[in-house]
């Protein structure tokens, strides 16, 4: 067997999986997998043998109902779809949103898994940070609303921004092994283009940095996180 068939063969085993199970544990593979995946599967595109619909319908899919949007939302939203192929954007109704992604129906697919599975992660990881930040001042710092807010948005966005150095540093080291790197489809980013033409530019206002010492936790756990689940169990236990 050539080396092609072997990564053609791989691709679609994966594709499957992300298709099939997406409730397996297995589907929820580490960030950096998947997008090695993507990277492989846009290389050999023409010669994986799938679904023509699969690779040529274009959607769009709504990640969750429609609800208040938070900033940390939709800066994950943008860091999803820049490293899995697909555009995103919010659409509203009235006063509740919801982020929405837009690709080839396996591009989607698979940025909605690592969307959920991130949102997920960074909520959990969040709320441990202010507990442990909590407990350890006990003795002489009662909890504030406003400081559990600030907390929690200066170690989201740091975990963000670790995630985002997390890719920029993997396609340093995947471009040195591939020739074209995981970008949207010419024909993604053209029928986007079309379809936003006439909407309004939504603008994300991120909160100022307060409190360095969270910004910089968050960063390095943002970083560091392989995102496979191995716990999440009834909200008491993190992804490590």
């Amino acid at each position: 067997m050539s080396r092609n068939e072997k990564i053609i063969r791989k691709i679609q085993g994966l594709l499957k999986i992300a298709e099939d199970e997406r409730n397996d544990e297995e589907c929820q593979a580490a960030f950096l997998l998947a997008q090695k995946l993507m990277i492989q599967y846009q290389i050999s595109q023409a010669e994986i043998n799938i679904e023509t619909t699969d690779k040529e319908s274009i959607l769009e899919k709504e990640t969750k109902d429609f609800k208040k949007s938070f900033w940390w939302e939709k800066k994950l939203a943008a860091i999803i779809g820049t490293n899995f192929r697909v555009k995103s954007f919010l659409k509203s109704r009235g006063r509740k949103s919801t982020i929405v992604f837009y690709g080839f129906q396996n591009d989607v697919l698979l940025a909605e898994e690592m969307y959920v599975l991130a949102c997920d992660a960074l909520r959990v990881h969040a709320q441990q940070f202010v507990q442990d930040y909590y407990s350890a001042r006990y003795y002489y710092l009662n909890r504030d609303r406003t400081l559990t807010n600030e907390l929690k948005n200066d170690y989201m966005n740091g975990f963000l921004e670790g995630l985002r150095q997390k890719f920029k540093e993997q396609y340093a080291v995947l471009s040195q092994k591939y020739e074209l790197m995981c970008l949207v489809p010419t024909e993604v980013e053209d029928a986007f283009k079309e379809k936003m033409s006439n909407c309004k530019v939504a603008h994300c206002s991120l909160p100022d940095l307060i409190h360095e010492a969270a910004f910089k936790e968050g960063y390095q756990q943002g970083f560091e996180i392989d995102f496979t689940k191995r716990t999440l169990a009834k909200g008491s236990e993190v992804y490590g």
